[in-house]
């Protein structure tokens, strides 16, 4: 137990609230060590920016709409990082061979070094949140946690715009009880 102030305002009474707690703020400090390492990389303007370009190389060819939604932002934010990498030479365009009207995006060679610099600044972050942990307990926590990624990998932008007794209904299976 880490104590009354743990995380700053206690610890919530329910595991699954704790848990939850904990996911949420381990993530809020990756993103704050996030944004110090990738200062050291100029072509990185933002975060988003590393995020898009590893979206880009691990799925191939790639539409603007399936990267933006791949990581869960709004149109007009992810078009402007699209356009921020496109203009840096860190992507390209080409035609969509199956849609004459639509474009694919591909990682350019500039931008795969660009994406090895930021791995490398990414590997230091993991190593500063996960230092005092042991590598079977990260291998259990991936293991227990993987499920759940999976699941709500498929869900999320189905469940995007619905509202939260929809959402609860339909992974749950019940809706829910009223206050």
């Amino acid at each position: 137990e880490m104590g009354q102030n743990f995380a700053g305002g206690g610890v919530p009474p329910l595991p699954k609230s704790f848990l939850m707690k904990l996911i949420g703020f381990i993530g809020r400090v990756s993103m704050a060590y996030y944004d110090r390492a990738f200062e050291a990389i100029p072509a990185i303007k933002q975060k988003d920016d590393f995020f898009f370009l590893n979206i880009i190389k691990n799925s191939g060819d790639s539409r603007k709409t399936d990267v933006i939604n791949q990581h869960m932002l709004g149109l007009s934010t992810g078009i402007d990082t699209l356009n921020r990498l496109l203009a840096q030479e860190l992507i390209t365009e080409h035609p969509d061979p199956s849609d004459k009207r639509a474009k694919l995006l591909r990682i350019t060679p500039k931008g795969i070094d660009v994406l090895y610099q930021c791995y490398h600044a990414a590997q230091k972050v993991n190593e500063i949140i996960l230092h005092d942990m042991s590598d079977d307990d990260v291998q259990l926590c991936i293991q227990l946690l993987r499920g759940v990624e999976a699941k709500h990998s498929a869900l999320v932008m189905e469940l995007r715009d619905k509202s939260m007794e929809e959402m609860y209904e339909k992974v749950v299976g019940v809706k829910p009880a009223a206050p």
